[in-house]
């Protein structure tokens, strides 16, 4: 499954925009599991970059560096298709460190109107990061915004999944031993032994 479910900045993973069109296309739209609702980055307002992109959030607690991208085109308009998307991690959401690009030519980003979906071969980070950025610096018609000529594109289904798949028990397991530690670290009588406790047990986890 994939690692986040929400378009809600509290919850455990999100997704977010730097270019939301007003008028159409809202971000949820990626994670309702209906191919014939879509997402619009804008077209109809100026943008402060001329590329725009999704981030995600793998919530607290988490990272990756193996992953499969996988989404869907909007299915009832062919443009705007990506033939070239840059990926990106951070682990504070400031710092970006740019590690893979995806291409039509070198992965088959698909553009042909009967060719709806994509899905990648795993792709390895430099490292673990807990917050991934996808931005699309090409697409199949290149169609800009007429204020500022920034690049938009559309999606009607986007995940990212950890590869291997993090079974369900295993997450939730992490998740419980982080929220455990946490209660230890905050208790002001917790002995340093409860905390190493703690500590070790969430690091068994991790390591299981």
């Amino acid at each position: 499954a994939a690692f986040w479910q929400a378009s809600d900045a509290n919850a455990d993973g999100y997704i977010w925009t730097n270019a939301q069109e007003p008028k159409e296309g809202p971000i949820a739209n990626l994670l309702d599991g209906n191919t014939s609702t879509f997402f619009h980055s804008t077209w109809s307002e100026a943008s402060e970059t001329p590329y725009h992109y999704l981030a995600v959030d793998l919530g607290k607690g988490q990272s990756i560096k193996d992953f499969i991208l996988s989404y869907t085109r909007r299915m009832n308009n062919n443009n705007n298709r990506p033939t070239e998307i840059v990926i990106a991690g951070s682990n504070d959401k400031e710092t970006w460190n740019d590690f893979k690009t995806l291409t039509q030519e070198a992965d088959g980003l698909p553009t042909e109107a009967g060719d709806d979906s994509f899905t990648s071969e795993v792709i390895s980070a430099d490292q673990a990061y807990r917050y991934l950025k996808f931005t699309v610096t090409h697409t199949n018609n290149e169609a800009v915004s007429g204020d500022s000529q920034s690049l938009f594109f559309t999606f009607s289904e986007f995940a990212v999944t950890a590869y291997p798949p993090l079974p369900d028990a295993q997450k939730d397991a992490i998740m419980a031993a982080i929220e455990e530690t946490e209660a230890l670290m905050n208790d002001p009588k917790a002995s340093d032994k409860d905390l190493e406790d703690g500590v070790g047990a969430l690091e068994q986890k991790v390591k299981d």
